[in-house]
């Protein structure tokens, strides 16, 4: 019980200030508040994996009497509207807390970064389209690193005065919103459009 004492008086002492400190950083509650955000979603998703991949023989043998042998596409929509697009979900789900951190714009600062996100996409060569695999868990990392990076720069934009264009008293309080992310929203936006040029003229 002693040597249990130590430790726990140790761990409180040392650890638990360093991972307060952690456990409050703006950044890291802004991932976890969008991954909150996106919960009720994934639990969704999961559902409909469960119900197509439920293995027992008489279960799958009931759904095809009921439903047709095309039943799993329930299952399968479910799945695309989810998981399939988690990472565009956490980009403007994590992009919105942050700047809600900030107490900017959220709203704004997450379709900025949405947009530098599909920014960063390469499209097929035929129709121009935009494979699920980089739209789902393979592109979360990336979703976040956009997420964190266009929106800390929003941010710091929306910041500046100088950059702010305000609108008369008259105008609605949804464009004045509109107008004063304007010119952060182009920088942010141009910052990304170069980043993207300059991987392509590397890849080529």
């Amino acid at each position: 019980y002693k040597i249990m004492g130590s430790v726990i008086e140790f761990l409180d002492k040392h650890f638990v200030p360093i991972a307060g400190k952690f456990g409050s950083q703006r950044h890291l509650v802004a991932i976890r508040d969008g991954f909150v955000a996106i919960m009720p979603l994934i639990m969704v998703g999961a559902l409909g994996v469960l119900i197509n991949s439920f293995p027992i023989p008489a279960y799958q043998d009931f759904m095809v009497s009921i439903f047709g042998k095309f039943w799993k596409n329930i299952g399968a929509n479910l799945w695309t509207g989810t998981f399939a697009i988690m990472a565009l979900l956490s980009v403007f789900s994590m992009s919105f807390s942050l700047a809600k951190s900030y107490e900017k714009d959220g709203l704004a600062a997450a379709l900025v970064a949405f947009g530098c996100l599909f920014m960063l996409y390469s499209g097929s060569a035929k129709d121009w389209a935009v494979p699920f695999s980089f739209l789902g868990a393979q592109g979360l990392f990336v979703a976040m690193f956009v997420a964190l990076v266009s929106t800390e720069l929003f941010c710091r934009l929306m910041g500046n005065p100088k950059l702010i264009i305000k609108m008369p008293d008259g105008v609605p309080p949804a464009v004045a919103k509109s107008f004063a992310a304007l010119i952060p929203s182009i920088v942010v936006l141009t910052v990304f459009c170069l980043f993207k040029c300059l991987t392509d003229r590397k890849r080529d």
